[in-house]
């Protein structure tokens, strides 16, 4: 919704885009997955390699979707978890890729229990646990630090306007 919002601030000269661009940005990124799927076939990993192979290639593909395909992270499974702040915590660890890794090999659990894969079910099981309390531990103690500072704090946020050609250039 975004993209339409941008292409919408001159309707006359932008509007027409919204359509292609909302329908061809996800067609577009689909085709990491695509291949993400296609290497895990022609890979064919065994069972017992299955779920990490699978979670693997994913975490790969959002690093080529961030990195080759616009140099931005888009729709990674990572965002999925940004509504559990303890989990959010692994980001300081793992940083966002292997997190979002992390996050579909989480996802996977239900596929190693129908598997009966029940030491790999069990393992995952048990980081997602350790992860849900450390991140827990993290952020209390976070809020005790915060709240034995004294005075307000100010954070600012800016996004600046920078032109896209002039993004990446070093001279500047």
């Amino acid at each position: 919704t975004w993209i339409r919002e941008a292409l919408f601030v001159d309707v006359e000269q932008f509007g027409w885009l919204a359509v292609p661009a909302i329908l061809g940005i996800p067609l577009y990124l689909s085709l990491f997955m695509a291949a993400a799927g296609a290497v895990y076939a022609a890979l064919k990993p065994p069972l017992q390699w299955a779920a990490l192979t699978f979670a693997g290639l994913w975490g790969v593909t959002d690093w080529l979707q961030g990195h080759v395909a616009f140099s931005f992270p888009w729709a990674m499974p990572v965002y999925a978890l940004e509504a559990i702040p303890v989990l959010q915590q692994l980001h300081s660890v793992l940083g966002a890729y292997a997190r979002s890794a992390v996050g579909v090999l989480w996802g996977c659990m239900p596929c190693l229990l129908a598997t009966k894969q029940w030491r790999q079910a069990a393992f995952w099981g048990a980081c997602l646990l350790i992860a849900c309390v450390w991140g827990e531990q993290r952020l209390s103690d976070n809020q005790n630090v915060s709240r034995e500072t004294s005075g307000d704090i100010t954070v600012r946020l800016v996004q600046p306007n920078i032109e896209q050609r002039l993004k990446w250039d070093q001279t500047r």
